[in-house]
Parts: C-alpha cells; structure tokens; sequence
C-alpha cells in the first residue's frame, strides 16, 4: 500500500514539472537588476539561459541541447509551451514565487557580471 502511494506520488509530481529554486532566484534577481539599470550583454544573456531553463523545466524530454536542435518553428512552439506552462505553474504557487522574489538581491547578480 505504501509503494503505490509512494508511486502516485512520484507521478504526480512527474505531471506537475517543478523548476529549479536557483533558477527562479536567479531569474527574479535579474529582473530586478533589470529595472534599475541596462544590463550587460553576458549578464542579460545569463540572465536569458536562466529564464529558457525555467520554461524547459516544464517542457518533458526537451533539454537545452535538445531545443538547440530544433527548427525555428518548433522552438517557438516549445518555448510558447514552457511559458504557458510556466505561467500556471506561477499561479498554483503564488507563495513559494512571492517568497523566492522577496528575498533580498545577492552578490550572484551584480551590475559586473
């Protein structure tokens, strides 16, 4: 009985796709720095890397080699996809998203990088 709970468990969370913390922290910093200053071309693309990580999360079987990989097209539908995703994902977890962007800007996004 305890391994099929356990088993429903594990599907249900493989269902539900979850992004990685240090992604959305990360993310949410840049789009912080991002409103008080033009960021550099390394950060914004770091920044960039972060935020297609977090709609990948959502997309099953699609890495970042994998979207490399893909035709223009199909890379905007992915992408259209992760977002949509991603977006419902934000709403299901108002609380963990409102308390991962509160938390004070640290040293990992600065203006230098």
């Amino acid at each position: 009985m305890l391994a099929a709970a356990s088993s429903a468990a594990q599907d249900a969370r493989a269902e539900q796709p979850e992004p990685d913390e240090a992604d959305l922290k990360y993310f949410f910093e840049c789009s912080e720095l991002a409103k008080m200053q033009l960021l550099s071309f390394d950060k914004a693309k770091s920044c960039t890397r972060a935020y297609m990580s977090i709609k990948l999360s959502f997309v099953p079987g699609v890495g970042f080699d994998d979207f490399d990989a893909l035709s223009a097209q199909e890379k905007a539908a992915v992408n259209s996809f992760g977002y949509k995703r991603y977006l419902e994902w934000r709403l299901r977890n108002a609380a963990q998203v409102n308390a991962l962007a509160a938390t004070p800007r640290s040293s990992s996004v600065s203006a230098e990088d």
